[in-house]
């Protein structure tokens, strides 16, 4: 969406009200808030009478009848808007102040090795990315020529009461920060606002449309916006790092919020998501570089810090730290409830082995009760057992893999794709600086340069583990790179060299601003760079020395390095020569290079000896 804004405004733009945009029907059901809070791992139901339905559909006219329809049997056609504002409101229903958006329709995120976060979890990486949303969203409706625009009704509504809840709850008396009640109270709102609009949209959408104000949409997310800054600035560590997830403790009127061990994601996305100034990101990247997730050997970070699993034997023993606890295990020692709990000859304690979780315990304290004869357990010391069971084997901050495996995205593993994604977010911000000439650019670029290198380039193989130039999934700990293939640290990596050439975008003009760029990168002799043209055809340039290339849409780009002033000049496929001071195409221009048309046949951009030296410097300070 920013790249479409960026490159081609009017496209965008026009799609704003034109009803092209479908959604297909689904026979599953999200539970209704009460389920949900009785139990957020099982969510969904699976509506077999609507499976036959859309099945039976298929067979008449097609995959076509997998779409969306109204109550009267049309389908259901809709624009981009109301797409765009439904996505952002199916996650703002799901925020928690202060902790984040709660994952609970049953999927991980991103990382599936944390798949065991699904259901008491709550994502600040995922508050991080629709805050960056909401912003890019806001603005976008803010600037538009139109007044209002025409949306399903049972989106507008959900709109407003979303809007609504934010305004009168949420963000009535900031900071934004409240207690365990509160937090609960808020929740429920949002819950049951979305759990009306799913009411709703599962029995058919209307067909009715409603116009909404495009300015009151700015407003209204711009309000949503501040209760996610507010708690993703809520989730700054000590050390200076962010909480990337955390746990929800949830009770008939409460939600306390635990927080879980740094991880890497976590500082990815507070990079990306727009809040932090670049004095800011200074700061977290120098306290990432001195945290437990850097991993020296490699030059790099760990996904997770890396800790030491329990031994077999230290397992299931039972850690007694209070007077009332010991009392409790020698009750049921005395009356022999090997069901429940054992001794040693040692003297340790241990859960009975056939347990499983929390849910066993307490299915076994029933059923102990229920024998008439026995000393009955009481309340307090049933919730007593449940709180020696969490602290002996924190099942609650069980993530997945991540924190048992030793590969993978396991224990002390570097995932090359999410330090390619953490190169990527810095190299965003050192754009932003130099847009703005902020006095940490340089910093910044520092920073960055760091992470670029740590990842595979620079290095010989016989540190990286494997051919250099090769993607790789992840190192572990115990050996070199693991799992060659073409991962997504490929787009990242692609992204980030773009940026580093200075190819820049903004009201569908692209420019050009290399300062990020090595001066040992522009060749010291001439040589011959080869590429294929619009056409199809392998041509070759001769590149003088001081000078490097790159395609851009199949154009030839070449960076000279110059004495003199910063300039562009266009060479025309029918002979012309266009040149100017600016180092930017027009729109037309810049049109006729993304649609590959063929006219333009290279461009050439001086780059002045004094703004990489500048650059350099400013890095040395």
């Amino acid at each position: 969406l920013e790249q479409a804004r960026a490159t081609v405004p009017d496209q965008l733009n026009q799609l704003l009200h034109r009803e092209l945009c479908v959604s297909t029907r689904l026979p599953y059901r999200i539970r209704d808030y009460a389920a949900i809070l009785a139990d957020p791992r099982q969510t969904i139901d699976y509506d077999f009478a609507e499976a036959d339905a859309i099945q039976e559909r298929i067979d008449q006219i097609g995959f076509d009848g997998q779409l969306t329809q109204t109550a009267n049997g049309e389908r259901l056609r809709v624009n981009l808007l109301e797409k765009l504002l439904v996505t952002a409101l199916v996650k703002l229903g799901n925020f928690v102040p202060d902790a984040g958006i709660w994952m609970n329709t049953q999927r991980p995120e991103w990382n599936d090795a944390q798949n065991a976060l699904a259901g008491n979890g709550a994502s600040v990486v995922t508050t991080c990315h629709l805050h960056r949303y909401l912003n890019w969203l806001e603005q976008w409706c803010s600037e538009l020529t139109v007044s209002s625009i025409p949306i399903s009704v049972e989106v507008y509504e959900l709109f407003e009461s979303v809007i609504d809840i934010f305004g009168q709850n949420i963000n009535a008396q900031p900071p934004w920060a409240c207690d365990a009640r509160r937090r609960f109270e808020q929740v429920t709102a949002l819950q049951l606002a979305s759990e009306a609009f799913r009411r709703r949209v599962y029995t058919g959408f209307t067909g009715v449309k409603r116009a909404v104000s495009l300015a009151g949409v700015a407003v209204g997310l711009k309000r949503c916006r501040g209760a996610l800054a507010e708690t993703i600035r809520n989730n700054r560590r000590p050390e200076g790092l962010y909480h990337s997830f955390n746990l929800l403790v949830l009770d008939a009127q409460t939600i306390e919020v635990e927080s879980l061990d740094e991880m890497l994601e976590g500082q990815v996305a507070v990079l990306e998501s727009g809040l932090l100034s670049a004095t800011e990101s200074c700061e977290l990247l120098k306290a990432l570089r001195q945290s437990r997730l850097y991993r020296e050997d490699q030059d790099s970070y760990l996904l997770y810090p890396n800790r030491t699993l329990a031994r077999f034997q230290e397992k299931n023993r039972i850690r007694i730290g209070q007077a009332e606890e010991r009392q409790l295990l020698e009750k049921l020692d005395r009356a022999d409830a090997s069901a429940i709990v054992r001794r040693d000859h040692r003297g340790d304690y241990h859960f009975a082995g056939r347990l499983r979780n929390v849910a066993d315990l307490r299915a076994a304290a029933q059923q102990w009760n229920a024998a008439t004869h026995l000393p009955a357990l009481l309340p307090e010391e049933v919730q007593r057992l449940e709180l020696l069971w969490e602290k002996s084997f924190q099942h609650r901050r069980f993530i997945g893999r991540a924190t048992t495996f030793f590969a993978y995205e396991g224990l002390g593993s570097i995932y090359w794709h999410m330090v390619s994604k953490l190169a990527y977010a810095v190299v965003q911000n050192c754009v932003a600086a130099f847009r703005s000439g902020d006095p940490r650019r340089g910093e910044l670029l520092q920073h960055f340069r760091e992470i670029n290198e740590g990842i595979w380039l620079r290095k010989t193989a016989e540190r990286y583990g494997a051919f250099p130039t090769d993607p790789y999934s992840h190192t572990p700990a115990h050996a070199g790179a693991q799992q060659p293939g073409m991962t997504g640290q490929v787009k990242e990596d692609l992204l980030v060299r773009f940026a580093e050439l200075g190819i820049r975008y903004h009201c569908g003009q692209v420019s050009f601003a290399p300062q990020l760029l090595r001066n040992e990168e522009f060749l010291l002799e001439p040589a011959l760079f080869q590429f294929w043209d619009q056409l199809h055809r392998v041509q070759a340039l001769e590149l003088p020395a001081h000078s490097l290339a790159f395609t851009l849409c199949q154009v030839p780009i070449v960076y000279q390095r110059s004495n003199a002033s910063c300039g562009i000049t266009i060479h025309w496929r029918n002979g012309d020569i266009t040149q100017r001071p600016e180092r930017e195409l027009t729109i037309d221009e810049s049109q006729s290079l993304f649609l590959r048309s063929g006219e333009i046949k290279s461009i050439e951009v001086q780059v002045s000896d004094h703004e990489l030296q500048a650059v350099e410097i400013g890095n040395r300070e």
